[in-house]
């Protein structure tokens, strides 16, 4: 079941599974062959801290050999490592960066030139309705120049929080890809 739910991306359902497993299974033997699914369940869930220690406590307890021990524990110290681990930006930031201050929510996100365009065409929708203005269509210039700005404001909010997500989901599928490949090469 609980791979099942791992597969089917209901990480909070695999990762309760595994726990009840632990919790009804008293042969320890059997309990830490859940442990590698474990691992990866709590990798998605971006507990990377409780994955690391299930995967020393696997490999303390799956390796006999002191030496070979030693130099799995280093390598899975080495994965786990602080600057390894994928520093997740807040969408919600973003978001509310590109509220304040147009383009600062892409630039956030690490979208230098998406931001430097959602500036521009903010400003192509003010520069309109001061053009209409200065040539006194008051109404056109209110009504039109401000629609374009407040539809590529709120569309920029909306465009940086998407880019904090992508991003956010790239640098975790990285990560996450990386163990699972460690995992599969060191059965």
């Amino acid at each position: 079941t609980a791979l099942a739910s791992y597969l089917n991306s209901n990480f909070e359902e695999a990762e309760s599974q595994v726990i009840q497993a632990k919790s009804f299974i008293n042969d320890s033997g059997l309990v830490y062959q859940f442990y590698p699914l474990y691992v990866l369940i709590l990798n998605e869930s971006k507990k990377y801290q409780e994955a690391k220690e299930a995967l020393l406590a696997y490999a303390k307890h799956m390796v006999k050999d002191s030496i070979e021990k030693r130099r799995i524990m280093h390598e899975i110290e080495s994965q786990y490592h602080y600057k390894k681990i994928p520093l997740l930006k807040s969408p919600e930031k973003a978001k509310n960066l590109s509220m304040f201050l147009p383009g600062t929510g892409q630039l956030y996100a690490g979208y230098f030139w998406e931001g430097a365009l959602s500036v521009s065409l903010q400003l192509v929708g003010l520069g309109f309705t001061g053009l209409c203005i200065l040539n006194k269509y008051y109404f056109t210039g209110i009504a039109l120049g401000t629609s374009i700005f407040q539809k590529f404001h709120v569309g920029g909010m909306n465009r940086s929080e998407f880019l904090v997500n992508k991003r956010n989901h790239i640098e975790t599928r990285s990560f996450n890809d990386k163990i699972k490949s460690y995992l599969l090469e060191n059965k």
